[in-house]
């Protein structure tokens, strides 16, 4: 299971984080969590949005997608 990090406002607009045009995925929940911290501390969105951290389970490759790992984002490794 992966996390990802969805703002929203009262209208109903949905942000989704992504760097380099790939959505962002968090192995932990924690790491999620810190990161919306980080967002919040340096002011990315307006107070308006409200932000959830969603679960997604994913069967399809995972190849090209970005995960955030501690302050840093990488692609995944072939194991």
């Amino acid at each position: 299971m992966l996390f990802k990090i969805i703002a929203t406002d009262a209208n109903g607009i949905r942000v989704e984080f992504a760097r380099a045009k790939q959505e962002i995925f968090f192995t932990t929940a924690d790491e999620a969590e810190d990161f919306i911290q980080k967002v919040k501390e340096e002011d990315v969105l307006p107070d308006k949005y409200k932000f959830q951290v969603e679960t997604t389970e994913l069967d399809s490759e995972l190849d090209g997608m970005m995960f955030h790992k501690g302050s840093r984002f990488t692609a995944p490794q072939d194991d």
